[in-house]
């Protein structure tokens, strides 16, 4: 299993040394001068098969420092941290030049023919759910009940499938996702969270304001048109989300979860109209 691995690696290595000699042209800053002769540079891998020419790439410094290992395997053992952090770098590296690893959280409208294909696999997003997952796994091992694992699979499905770009194209997309974030996902998530002493109407107050400032149409249009601004906003709503179902459910133990999951369908209905915005109009002629 392990020579499979290390074959695995050396071929993605030798593509990854091929199509960054391809952008020499373009880019004058990358160095891929052979690096037979010289002894092994730390900053600048050597990067061939037994009995192949080796080559330098990756002249950036994090990137150098992940790669630093030598295609054969050798130091594969030494750097266990550094052979799975290479491992997943060129696993994720044939999924970039199809936009994978592209926030879906910005503005990409997705037509029918690439809705199975719409996958984001960008690093702010997986990062902190990969956190959020181990966390759940220590919970569900300690004994708490499998709806963690069923909310974060929710949450991770409405930020990382193909529903996260529908949202920014369709607004029954965006609605669709909109309640998994601030009903489904947190209020099974909610456990997670020590009972909070803030009293249930002023974290009402902080949750409903949340969804409303949302929802204002200057600040829909910037979060739509800016990636960060629209993960920083997904943040604050999951952690308002969170923090009113986690108080309401330490009050009222959760028994008026149908008449809020309600008053959220008719939020969402008459919130519906308003919500035509101009990249989701765009979006929306691709579905006519």
């Amino acid at each position: 299993m392990g020579q499979r691995v290390r074959m695995a690696l050396r071929g993605s290595v030798h593509r990854l040394c091929r199509v960054m000699a391809a952008r020499t042209d373009a880019d004058p800053d990358v160095d891929l001068a052979p690096a037979s002769g010289r002894g092994h540079d730390p900053a600048w891998p050597e990067l061939a098969p037994r009995g192949g020419t080796a080559c330098r790439c990756f002249p950036d410094p994090p990137v150098s420092r992940v790669l630093e290992l030598r295609a054969d395997g050798s130091g594969l053992d030494r750097y266990p941290v550094r052979r799975w952090a290479s491992l997943l770098l060129l696993a994720l590296l044939p999924w970039e030049r199809h936009g994978l690893l592209a926030s879906c959280l910005s503005v990409h409208p997705l037509g029918p023919a690439g809705i199975w294909v719409g996958w984001s696999l960008a690093p702010e997003i997986l990062l902190p759910l990969a956190a959020l997952a181990f966390v759940v796994q220590r919970r569900v091992r300690s004994g708490d009940s499998w709806w963690l694992g069923v909310g974060l699979l929710l949450l991770g499905g409405a930020l990382v499938s193909p529903l996260c770009r529908l949202a920014g194209t369709l607004v029954s997309g965006h609605m669709l996702q909109f309640m998994i974030l601030c009903i489904a996902a947190p209020m099974l998530l909610a456990p997670l969270v020590a009972t909070s002493r803030l009293p249930l109407g002023p974290s009402a107050v902080i949750y409903g304001a949340a969804i409303w400032f949302w929802h204002l149409p200057p600040v829909y249009e910037a979060i739509l048109a800016h990636a960060a601004l629209h993960l920083g906003a997904v943040v604050v709503l999951l952690f308002a989300s969170v923090l009113f179902w986690r108080t309401g459910c330490g009050i009222t133990a959760c028994c008026q979860k149908d008449a809020m999951a309600a008053k959220s369908a008719h939020l969402a209905r008459r919130l519906a109209p308003v919500l035509q915005r101009a990249a989701q109009v765009r979006g929306r002629r691709r579905w006519c």
